[in-house]
């Protein structure tokens, strides 16, 4: 298995996934104190880096109880981590970088680490790009932390293409669905397929497995919801599940700019008016700030005629925080 590694954590990793303690196996983790300390700044924090801020200290203390983490404590999954508290002495960047830079006293850490533990691999591993290049500009080993990220293309689809032969499309159009051979399969509730003529590809037929392998061909939409229409076969899809009120989950994953909030929206505002098949829709997302002398504020409640869609407004409307000065009376 060779020698154990030694990882080197920066600030934003565990901002990022406070759990990343646990994800490096039985290798050594070592955390600079300064990272402690920044992590402190951001404990009161409302927004879900100050809550990974609170969860890290957490688990961070759960694991003092365990010994000295100035001396390294084992971990569970058989590494150990280490609160870094001395800076090496005969190594300091002063001169050539910044100093006292909180960047550049965790890459300090990480040369301390490599040189007392010389037969090992010693990893920074930070989200900071330019922390990155800086580490590699030393002659030191230095990665993103890529545990959270999901590869799309190893997530269930939801759609595929099955070449067919052209009476099975002309079937599917003449009937309003068709069965497909189980050899195809296995197929799930409510999968959409794009059957292609084996002998003319530009024939095809977009549908929807709705019970066992019969496949039920897409109606065309008789107009835009709420004023948009699909650009693609994959908004088309999205469509045809938003709007089917028996569907009570739908989720979207797609790369930005594909139309998924977009097409979430006007399904929602599509339902609710006129036909007022839901009485109220929601939209949720992250509030990033935009300045410190903004907040988002949740609209009202109320239902409202004047509105669409009284809820969904929460996400955008913002209000300043400076005070409002009351108009003054006008009494004569």
């Amino acid at each position: 298995m060779g020698a154990p590694k030694y990882f080197v954590l920066d600030t934003n990793v565990l901002l990022h996934n406070p759990n990343a303690i646990h994800l490096f196996e039985d290798n050594h983790i070592v955390i600079p104190i300064s990272v402690i300390e920044e992590i402190d700044k951001f404990k009161k924090d409302v927004s879900e880096i100050g809550r990974n801020a609170r969860w890290a200290s957490r688990i961070i203390d759960e694991l003092r109880t365990t010994g000295k983490l100035s001396d390294g404590v084992k971990l569970a999954e058989g590494g150990s981590l280490k609160i870094e508290v001395n800076r090496p002495k005969d190594i300091h960047l002063n001169g050539l970088l910044e100093s006292g830079k909180l960047d550049n006293r965790i890459l300090e850490v990480a040369l301390g680490v490599r040189q007392e533990h010389p037969k090992s691999r010693t990893i920074l591993v930070t989200k900071d790009t330019n922390l990155r290049i800086k580490a590699d500009s030393l002659g030191l080993e230095a990665q993103d932390f890529e545990n959270a990220k999901v590869d799309i293309a190893q997530l269930y689809p939801g759609a595929r293409e099955i070449a067919v032969p052209a009476a099975t499309v002309n079937e599917a159009f003449s009937n309003g669905s068709v069965a497909l051979a189980e050899d195809l399969g296995p197929f799930h509730a409510n999968e959409f397929v794009t059957l292609v003529d084996e002998t003319k590809p530009e024939h095809t037929a977009l549908c929807r497995i709705v019970d066992g392998t019969r496949a039920t061909v897409l109606r065309r939409l008789e107009s835009p919801v709420y004023g948009i229409s699909a650009r693609n076969r994959e908004q088309r899809f999205a469509l045809e599940l938003l709007l089917d009120d028996s569907v009570r989950l739908v989720t979207l994953v797609g790369k930005a700019g594909t139309g998924k909030t977009l097409l979430a929206l006007a399904a929602s505002l599509q339902k609710r008016s006129p036909t007022r098949r839901i009485s109220a829709c929601s939209s949720r997302g992250r509030s990033f700030p935009s300045g410190a002398s903004w907040v988002f504020c949740p609209a009202t409640w109320k239902p409202s005629s004047s509105r669409g869609c009284s809820r969904s407004s929460t996400t955008w409307n913002c209000c300043s925080r400076t005070r409002r000065t009351r108009p003054r009376s006008t009494r004569a």
